[in-house]
């Protein structure tokens, strides 16, 4: 029982770590004008698209999806355009 609350709180761990990058992340795409659609900085990989839904009629919803990659785990972030 001790091994296995052991691995769950090094799970929880991990993934309080991305998403604490993953806010990082997205804390740089809304401030900073410059940054690059993908890169990779202190182990953190993140990449946004573009894309869209089709809603009522002939109207679509614009997002970005922004993906951020830390240490073999990856989160979706959906922002509005």
């Amino acid at each position: 029982m001790l091994t296995v609350s052991m691995r769950v709180l090094a799970e929880v761990k991990l993934e309080q770590e991305l998403i604490n990058e993953a806010q990082k992340v997205y804390l740089d795409y809304l401030t900073k004008e410059d940054m690059s659609d993908q890169g990779e900085k202190d182990g953190v990989k993140w990449k946004t698209e573009t894309d869209s839904t089709p809603t009522i009629g002939d109207l679509e919803l614009k997002f970005r999806r922004l993906v951020v990659e830390y240490l073999d785990r990856e989160m979706v972030l959906y922002l509005p355009e």
